[in-house]
This record gives structure tokens, C-alpha cells and sequence, in this order.
């Protein structure tokens, strides 16, 4: 069940991000509500299908999730504006680098470290993705890194990188004190 889903949101996620693209006029935040607005519809069903509506009194917890609800919606903005500015085969490997931003607060602020298996699924990970975004008429490694960075879209979407690497933490540390469905409908 979980392959089924998985594969159904990588369809659907690379559907939406061509989408942004032709809708360079439209505001990311509104965007972003139609995405989040559909996505709390099917959370907030399956949260009652399979879960309980149990709501944590505890203060950090609201501290972790307005923490949360403002990296998320910095994060969505930044990624759906890299969409709208550059092309999906470029700015779209760039989120692959989340995996390596994740490393160190996961270590600090979770406890977790990577195993050697681990370290090589994210280099595989984030060596695949930009192996897709490669161009082949111009093969160099100073002329892939400077495009990088001379695209909008691509400081948009390493700055959203950068903001993934607080929505992770602060979801897991959430986690202490309720369910993750539960979560993500906050």
C-alpha cells in the first residue's frame, strides 16, 4: 500500500510541478492553498479512518507546530516560485540536496546518525537527480555549477533546501506527543 502511494504522489507532484510553470502570473501562496487545501481534505479523512482526533495540550507541541506552519509555508512558497522561474530538469534535482541538509539536524537535534547504507542512499539519491538535470552539449562541472546559480529558480529552491532542514526536525520532535497524521493536519 505504501509503494502504491508513494508512486501516486511522485506522479502527481512532477504533474503539479509542470504546472507551475505555465501559471507564472499566478501567486505562489495561492497555489500553495489550493495544494494544502486539497491535501488536508484527504489528511483530515484519513486521520478519521484510521487515527483518532486526539488534540495535545501540551505547549511545546504548539510551539513546534507554529514553528512548523511558517518554515512550511516560507518552504512551499520558495518551491513552487523556483518552479515558476526555471525549468523542472533544473531547479527540480536541486530538492534532492534536502536529504544532505537533513544530516546534521538529525544528528543534533534527533539523536540520529546515518549508517554507512545510509550515507550511500543519499549520495545515490542526490547524484541520480542532478545525473537527470546534466547537460550533455556542455559537460563541465564549472559550467553546471555556475548555471545553478545564475537561475532565479535555483537560489529559490536552495533556499527552500536550506528551509526543509528545520521542517523535518520540528516534525519528528512533534511526534512525542501525537500522531504524524495528526501533525500534518496542523
Amino acid at each position: 500500500m505504501g509503494f502504491l502511494v508513494g508512486f501516486l504522489d511522485a506522479l502527481l507532484s512532477a504533474f503539479q510541478n509542470t504546472k507551475f510553470r505555465k501559471l507564472p502570473e499566478t501567486s505562489p501562496v495561492v497555489l500553495n492553498w489550493l495544494r494544502w487545501s486539497g491535501g488536508t481534505f484527504v489528511i483530515a479523512l484519513l486521520l478519521t479512518v484510521f487515527s483518532q482526533w486526539k488534540i495535545p495540550h501540551e505547549g511545546l507541541f504548539w510551539l513546534y507546530v507554529a514553528a512548523s506552519v511558517g518554515l512550511e509555508s516560507a518552504l512551499g512558497f520558495l518551491y513552487v516560485r523556483a518552479f515558476q522561474l526555471s525549468s523542472q530538469s533544473l531547479v527540480g534535482p536541486l530538492f534532492a540536496l534536502s536529504s544532505v541538509v537533513l544530516i546534521l539536524p538529525g544528528i543534533f537535534l534527533l539523536g540520529q546518525t546515518p549508517t554507512l547504507w545510509g550515507v550511500v542512499g543519499i549520495l545515490i539519491v542526490v547524484g541520480g537527480s542532478f545525473l537527470l538535470g546534466w547537460d550533455i552539449r556542455d559537460p563541465g562541472m564549472r559550467g553546471a555549477i555556475l548555471r545553478i546559480f545564475k537561475e532565479r529558480g535555483s537560489r529559490h529552491m536552495l533556499v527552500a533546501v536550506a528551509v526543509a532542514g528545520g521542517t523535518v526536525p520540528l516534525a519528528v520532535l512533534s511526534f512525542q506527543f501525537t500522531t504524524p497524521l495528526f501533525f500534518a493536519l496542523c
